[in-house]
Formats: structure tokens, sequence, C-alpha cells
């Protein structure tokens, strides 16, 4: 493939990614309008400036895409796809569906340390101490962050959630 070409690809494959973070953003913000004022706090904060980053990237790529159209240079909408990328974004998009599930669970203190942990030691093949050290590290100060400074209490979890209203029922 010439080099042209590849740069060609690779921002058709940026701006799909752009776009799909856009709109899985946009997922997440149509979410947080169901939480309380102060719950919807946090992700807003985090959300807003990355909309607007995403929003000026998407704008850059655009831009670029229609400076080659320009040049008659052949341009598609749709990238090709390279089966190892593929591979890769699969195998990560697992671990993230494994976040998910973790934080469903074993709540966001319990499901990030057991992701970090395991995802260091598995993926980033990291040593068992280093990667626990992380993940409580990382834990925690989520934990400051949000409990102690912001005030948002963090989800602790169906595990815990569905075992106290057990016990106390």
């Amino acid at each position: 493939m010439a080099p042209d070409r590849k740069k060609e690809v690779n921002l058709q494959a940026d701006l799909l990614f752009c776009l799909l973070l856009l709109l899985l953003l946009l997922v997440f913000f149509v979410a947080t309008l169901g939480y309380k004022p102060i719950a919807r706090r946090a992700p807003l904060i985090v959300m807003l400036p990355l909309a607007g980053m995403l929003i000026g990237q998407v704008v850059v790529l655009v831009k670029k895409l229609r400076q080659r159209q320009s040049e008659d240079v052949e341009v598609s909408l749709l990238p090709t796809i390279d089966a190892e990328k593929l591979k890769k974004a699969l195998f990560l998009s697992l671990w993230m569906i494994l976040l998910m599930l973790m934080i469903y669970l074993a709540g966001h203190a319990g499901g990030i340390a057991l992701f970090l942990v395991f995802f260091l030691r598995f993926t980033s093949h990291e040593r068992w101490g280093l990667s626990i050290f992380l993940g409580l590290g990382v834990t925690f100060a989520l934990y400051v962050l949000f409990e102690v400074i912001l005030k948002i209490p963090l989800f602790p979890g169906a595990i815990y959630t569905y075992t106290t209203a057990l016990i106390w029922s």
C-alpha cells in the first residue's frame, strides 16, 4: 500500500473512531440526565471538555479529507479492515465489557481494582506486586477524588446491594 493511501486509511479510521466516540458520549450524556443533580456533576465535568475536543478533532479530520479529495486522490469513507487491528480492537472491547461487568457486580472500587490488577498482569505482563499496587493505588485515588473531595458516592455494586438487602430485610 502506498504511503499516501496508508495515511488516507488512517484519516478515515480516525474519523470513524471519533464519530463512534461522539455517539457513545451522547448515549452517556442522555443517561446522566436521569441521575440526581449531585451525581450528574462529575460525568458532565468530564463529558463537556471531551465532547469539545472530539468535535474539534472531527473538524480537523474532515478538513484534511476534503483537502485530499480536492487533490484528486480517491477517497472512500470506509477504511479497509486490517485483520490484526480488528483483533486488537475486539480484544480491548472485551476487556472494556469485562470492566463494566466488574463495576456492576463489585462496584466502582472493587471493579476497578480487580480490572486493573488482571489487565496489568495478563495484558501488560506486569509483576503481580506492581499490578496489585497500581490497582489499589488508582482505586484509592478515585475514592478520595469522588467520595471525599467531590462528595459523589460511588456505586457499591450489585453484590453488596443485594447482600445487604437480604441481610437487613
